[in-house]
């Protein structure tokens, strides 16, 4: 299973299992968190519940016990009000300083929770800076495509072939610069030693 499918069901387990509960899904775009919350959907279905929209939000599942899921715009103007009680960030490293900013905020009057998932891209931004940062308060998960041995070694020889770079990144959960880059992290911090 993948991030996204272990997500769905963490989430729906939460909001079956707490009434009057709000998780909100940010991601760079909304047909992605989408994604997460049609998984969910189809679970709720499975497990027997009639499924209803949150007034408002195209992309959101509604519980008979007042907790709901529902994805919101990838911009800095949007606000979810201060009942968030879990803020799921999907494709994190691909989300926007500034426009997480303005919405990890929501959880802090709910003493919420904050779940991040991403494939990790360049060293830089928020998902970065969280992941090789030392706060005990996050609890990280890490894996690379040596934990899923049902992956076609040929397939991952060919990707490897045609970018070495997004390879890392994708596959072996590496943050890296992109090639085009004309100074690297490296060179950079030893510019900077005296």
């Amino acid at each position: 299973m993948g991030k996204t499918t272990i997500i769905a069901i963490k989430a729906l387990h939460h909001e079956l299992t707490h009434a009057d509960q709000t998780i909100v899904i940010l991601s760079r775009t909304k047909p992605q968190a989408g994604l997460l919350i049609q998984r969910a959907c189809n679970y709720a279905a499975q497990l027997g519940h009639k499924i209803k929209r949150v007034l408002g939000y195209e992309f959101s599942l509604k519980l008979p016990n007042g907790s709901n899921i529902f994805a919101v715009a990838h911009n800095t103007d949007t606000s979810v009000g201060p009942t968030v009680n879990i803020l799921i960030v999907d494709e994190a490293a691909l989300v926007k300083d500034q426009v997480y900013f303005a919405l990890s905020g929501t959880t802090a009057r709910s003493y919420g929770a904050i779940w991040l998932l991403s494939t990790p891209r360049r060293p830089a931004g928020f998902f970065y800076n969280m992941w090789s940062g030392g706060d005990p308060r996050w609890h990280k998960i890490f894996s690379p495509v040596s934990d899923c041995p049902d992956i076609d070694p040929a397939f991952l020889e060919m990707q490897q072939k045609l970018d070495p770079i997004r390879y890392g990144q994708d596959f072996l959960c590496q943050f890296l610069q992109p090639a085009n880059r004309l100074f690297t992290e490296e060179m950079i911090d030893n510019m900077t030693k005296f």
